[in-house]
């Protein structure tokens, strides 16, 4: 375990502040990273279908989460015409087209896993994405940050809290190993790491925080959950080996995704 444990430290060390220092940069960076952590998740998605015999156009697939996402960013922030959206339907009616000359035996599946794929992963990081613009279309970058901080807080202190002292199992049928007493340690990390941001953060009042910190913990917990019932069910352990001792980008932004829909919701609703 305190193999596992250091090689995550050192990972975390590596990653976590070059992501945060893109995010806060500028607009164009956190845009050039967020795509290319989509669409090298929605790869380990797609690939994790053809664990289970199934077919998902993944090149088209991955195709229009960089569409989808490019195109809300273009929207928010370089103020293109709403009506660049109608791309969006445009490109996801290709896929039913695309299905009709693959000659597969199962076409609902396959079209279902991937526009599911798109749903999930690349509306996920589009609604993360826009969160942080304001109705004015300034960039905030403090919502993407504090949302990123806030799930990793969750998931460390899941990790070693339910590792120390995990008994009773959360959620046995999809995940033996997860506890509520790592639920709960994730939570009083995230709770704490709301407190932080709160009074350091500016943009939002503090209770945009501890608000956000209630989501974080939620979705946080489900989102890992969601995550283990699409790995269960493909017969594997982690969804991709990118990140050492951490799994793949999915089995790291499941939390993110789950949580990304309803802070872009929360979010608007306190702007």
């Amino acid at each position: 375990m305190f193999d596992r444990v250091r090689v995550r430290f050192i990972s975390s060390v590596l990653f976590a502040p070059l992501m945060l220092a893109l995010i806060t940069y500028s607009a164009w960076t956190c845009f050039a990273l967020l795509l290319f952590v989509a669409l090298a998740t929605v790869v380990e998605f797609y690939s994790l279908g053809q664990k289970m015999a199934v077919f998902p156009q993944k090149i088209w697939g991955t195709s229009l989460v960089c569409i989808l996402y490019s195109v809300v960013f273009a929207v928010l922030h370089c103020k293109v015409s709403y009506l660049w959206m109608c791309i969006v339907p445009a490109a996801v009616s290709l896929v039913y087209l695309f299905e009709l000359y693959a000659k597969h035996r199962s076409p609902f599946t396959n079209i279902a896993y991937t526009l599911t794929g798109l749903l999930y992963v690349g509306g996920g990081f589009s609604l993360l994405h826009a969160a942080a613009f304001s109705p004015s279309g300034v960039y905030n970058c403090e919502v993407v940050a504090g949302a990123l901080l806030l799930t990793w807080a969750n998931d460390t202190g899941a990790y070693l809290l339910g590792s120390a002292l995990g008994k009773r199992k959360l959620f046995e049928r999809i995940s033996p190993n997860k506890s509520w007493e790592g639920a709960f340690g994730g939570a009083i990390a995230v709770m704490c790491t709301s407190c932080a941001l709160s009074f350091q953060c500016s943009a939002f009042p503090q209770t945009y925080w501890i608000g956000l910190g209630i989501i974080a913990a939620v979705c946080g917990t489900y989102g890992d959950l969601v995550e283990s019932m699409l790995k269960r069910s493909a017969g594997v352990k982690d969804s991709g080996c990118v990140i050492p001792g951490h799994g793949g980008l999915l089995d790291r932004f499941d939390s993110l995704l789950m949580m990304a829909p309803w802070m872009w919701c929360f979010t608007k609703f306190m702007e």
